[in-house]
């Protein structure tokens, strides 16, 4: 699933730089006109209302995309669609990163609450591109934060996580025999 949103976000981009470079090249190709050899000629009649040049585009100020941009995505919105999915494939990874943390209460609450903000702004669909940007680096520190507080905790309490793993082993251990057994039992009266 990670793996298909990167590669839509991936194909977003390419797309989304051709259709710029397409948009910001000319209309046309032009070739360069050589300058013609001059001829000279008697005396030119002068005329008394000048021509103004017209635009031709490019640099003399005309508009190089007839066009008016209509039909193609402009850079902030494309800017805005890759960050809403960039942060949709982080919400993504919710459970299996708050599953992780099942153990550790405070870690678990502090991230789900991250997650809580960041789905409240993936889902407005008016949030501005700064505010999408903003939810999405917050939950990647915080997902970050939740690692590190962790390994923190696992390491200024070694003996005590190994006695607990020791303990939760023994307890799901003495479950499985025990939900054995009440099944051996209900299953021997019924015959």
């Amino acid at each position: 699933m990670k793996r298909k949103n990167i590669l839509k976000f991936v194909s977003l981009l390419g797309i989304g730089s051709f259709v710029m470079l397409a948009a910001a090249s000319c209309t046309s190709a032009t070739t360069p006109t050589p300058n013609p050899t001059p001829n000279p000629t008697p005396n030119p009649t002068p005329n008394p209302e000048p021509k103004p040049n017209p635009p031709s585009g490019g640099m003399n100020g005309g508009n190089t995309n007839p066009g008016g941009g209509q039909g193609m995505m402009d850079s902030a919105a494309q800017e805005l669609t890759a960050a809403r999915t960039a942060l949709t494939s982080l919400l993504a990874s919710k459970n299996a990163n708050v599953e992780m943390y099942s153990d550790y209460a405070k870690i678990k609450n502090d991230l789900t609450a991250a997650y809580t903000t960041a789905k409240s702004t993936s889902d407005n669909t008016s949030a501005a591109l700064e505010q999408v940007k903003s939810a999405t680096s917050t939950l990647q520190t915080a997902i970050d934060k939740a690692a590190s507080d962790k390994n923190d905790f696992n390491n200024q309490n070694a003996d005590l996580v190994s006695a607990y793993t020791s303990l939760k082993d023994a307890v799901k251990s003495e479950t499985t025999n025990l939900v054995r057994f009440v099944w051996c039992k209900l299953y021997s009266h019924k015959r």
